[in-house]
């Protein structure tokens, strides 16, 4: 029996935490490294800017009082099509929606913006267009 309930404690201890790095659709997204992300999208043949993390408060809400930790631009499409696309980076999804909710209170019909776990993804252009950059943003 005492063999049994140490096999028992020890599957647990070996399972649980892998189930619970599966995620699931409980929540948002980790948060990624803006590097990470960046990748993807050139992988996928986007054009982007370097990451930027002075001066990253571009995408700044609450009149100057909450600072992004990192901006990232897509500049162009897998065609080379020129994209106005901002990607910023937040320590807390939070933080991210209160930017998010900012924008979309703002957003005419040239400009969507979507928040996606500890980022906001924005674009003045076409809404179709920032949801192909933010597939291959996320790996989707």
């Amino acid at each position: 029996m005492r063999k049994n309930l140490i096999a028992i404690v020890l599957t647990l201890l070996l399972c649980v935490p892998a189930l619970a790095a599966c995620g699931g659709d409980d929540g948002p997204p980790e948060a990624e490294n803006p590097a990470d992300v960046a990748k993807r999208l050139q992988e996928a043949g986007y054009v982007t800017g370097e990451v930027i993390t002075d001066g990253a408060n571009v995408g700044v809400a609450r009149g100057g009082k909450l600072d992004a930790d990192a901006y990232l631009s897509v500049d162009a499409d897998p065609e080379g099509e020129p994209l106005y696309v901002g990607i910023y980076f937040f320590s807390t999804p939070e933080d991210a929606e209160v930017l998010g909710q900012e924008r979309q209170s703002n957003i005419d019909r040239d400009f969507d913006a979507q928040v996606i776990g500890d980022r906001v993804y924005e674009i003045a252009g076409a809404p179709a267009d920032l949801a192909l950059v933010i597939g291959a943003a996320e790996g989707s």
